[in-house]
């Protein structure tokens, strides 16, 4: 878990100010308490950032996005291949 936090720490830093901008924008029309707006925000935030960051890990194509080494598939070699047991 904390290898994970650490890998999206660069996105996360990047991704979540625009997710706060466009967040804040849209609640402006509804004229809510700042504590309200403060709550909203902070969970928006964080669902978003939570949903963009597994989205992009899972999509192959999408990893360099989040600044992650897409994942290479590899025909398993002599090598790589246990013993069988007898």
């Amino acid at each position: 878990m904390l290898q994970d936090a650490d890998r999206s720490r660069v996105p996360f830093y990047i991704f979540h100010q625009k997710i706060i901008v466009l967040t804040g924008w849209w609640l402006l029309r509804f004229s809510l308490h700042s504590l309200i707006e403060f709550g909203a925000i902070f969970a928006i935030t964080v669902a978003g950032w939570s949903l963009f960051y597994d989205i992009g890990r899972r999509i192959n194509w999408l990893r360099p996005v989040i600044w992650l080494r897409r994942e290479t598939k590899f025909a398993p070699t002599a090598n790589t291949v246990p013993p069988l047991r007898r």
